[in-house]
């Protein structure tokens, strides 16, 4: 089913719209050989605290026996990794394929992007 957006509600839905935007243009900034996923999840993260906005991805429970709740505010895969990397202290080499999932709530509107961006 089909839900027809009203001109208030796709107005609500650029507030967190432009936090993504921000989000992953510091995220690509920050690409570069020697930096981690972990990092680029804080450079994530700060940029969501700065708009007064919540990671969606933090504090999803795990649909798997044992698993642990999701305590970071992003998804990062590199390389081979298909989806739903973990952040890490792995350090980004030269040439790697880093893929970005974000999640952003700013009120009650999410937000949610993916982005696969080149390390240099």
């Amino acid at each position: 089913m089909v839900y027809i957006k009203s001109k208030k509600e796709i107005e609500q839905m650029r507030v967190p719209a432009e936090i993504m935007k921000e989000v992953l243009s510091e995220i690509k900034k920050n690409v570069r050989e020697g930096v981690t996923t972990s990092y680029l999840d804080y450079v994530a993260e700060s940029v969501m605290i700065k708009h007064g906005a919540v990671p969606s991805f933090r504090g999803v429970e795990c649909p798997y026996p044992g698993g642990k709740t999701y305590t970071h505010a992003t998804c990062i895969s590199v390389n081979e990794d298909i989806i739903h990397g973990i952040p890490d202290s792995r350090p980004l080499k030269k040439g790697d394929v880093v893929s970005v999932d974000v999640g952003v709530y700013k009120g009650r509107i999410p937000c949610r992007c993916r982005k696969n961006v080149y390390s240099w």
